[in-house]
């Protein structure tokens, strides 16, 4: 895979903050069934900022230089030192960048897609899309298009012929048995008569889009789920 191509996709849910207002302040990343504890600002800024920008043409790749240039772009005005961001300086920040993307890889919460079908659908049987906001149906000048949002708040548009896997993707374990369900179940549009290989290319593609204006966000995937342990 090479890195200055692949697709970052950002994993896990923003849990909150603990000891707001000390020196030592953690962000905690829901992955699974477990936290993950973010104690370097840099680690949750780059995760943050893979998350996308609302003006990226989604049909380009987001890739980590677009996330390293978003991040650098977002704290331009500010004093990064004091911050405890990254570094002022150009060459420190590229190293405090690639640190923070190789602990984010570790833990579970960055993963890199390269462009090969073995990777997507790697990625797709190992990871889940959880849909956020709500369905507010089409409009009077665009019935083509489901909007997603809040009530009075609309956040994004998309085809009616892709929205299905938004729709039906909480109702699977993984990125793929959502494809497998959607293949051979919807006649018009990308998703017409594919097999779950064909579809992941332009499902990821549209993760992409969700996850940037918060309409959901990537999980792994948890066979096992917590169940009650009954008084002995």
């Amino acid at each position: 895979m090479d890195r200055d191509t692949a697709v970052v996709y950002p994993v896990g849910y923003f849990a909150g903050y603990f000891g707001a207002g000390t020196d030592d302040q953690t962000r905690s990343i829901r992955r699974g069934w477990e936290p993950v504890c973010l104690t370097q600002g840099i680690d949750f800024e780059f995760w943050a900022a893979a998350h996308g920008s609302l003006s990226h043409d989604w049909s380009v790749p987001w890739t980590v230089g677009q996330v390293v240039q978003s991040l650098r772009n977002s704290v331009e005005g500010r004093d990064p030192w004091t911050a405890g961001i990254v570094p002022a300086r150009a060459d420190l920040y590229d190293i405090a960048a690639n640190e923070a993307i190789a602990r984010l890889l570790d833990y579970g919460l960055l993963a890199l897609v390269g462009d090969s079908s073995e990777e997507r659908t790697a990625f797709a049987k190992t990871h889940r899309f959880d849909p956020m906001l709500l369905g507010l149906g089409n409009t009077a000048t665009r019935p083509d298009r489901s909007v997603i949002g809040l009530r009075d708040r609309p956040v994004m548009q998309m085809p009616e012929s892709q929205i299905e896997f938004w729709q039906m993707s909480n109702q699977f374990d993984s990125i793929w048995d959502a494809c497998e369900c959607i293949a051979g179940a919807v006649t018009e549009g990308p998703y017409a008569d594919a097999p779950p290989a064909t579809l992941v290319p332009q499902v990821l593609s549209d993760i992409r889009a969700y996850i940037a204006h918060g309409a959901g966000y990537l999980d792994v995937v948890v066979r096992e789920r917590h169940r009650p342990v009954p008084p002995s």
